[in-house]
């Protein structure tokens, strides 16, 4: 017998199936995604010990380099 007979992991069940379920799981990881990267880059602009904010010595922020 094997471990993954023993113990299923399945986190979404029948969500991830087409329909109503999908889209509420696809709508939901937008929204964290959006609001963890603006919460992001407003930190990086307002506080200097949010990672992200390295500036160059001309000023310029790494972000706007790459």
């Amino acid at each position: 017998m094997v471990l993954a007979d023993i113990i299923s992991v399945d986190p979404f069940g029948r969500r991830l199936e087409p329909g109503p379920g999908a889209s509420f799981v696809v709508l939901v990881s937008f929204l964290i995604s959006y609001l963890a990267i603006r919460t992001s880059a407003r930190l990086t602009r307002s506080v200097s010990w949010w990672p992200g904010g390295v500036e160059t010595e001309g000023g310029v922020h790494l972000h706007h380099l790459v």
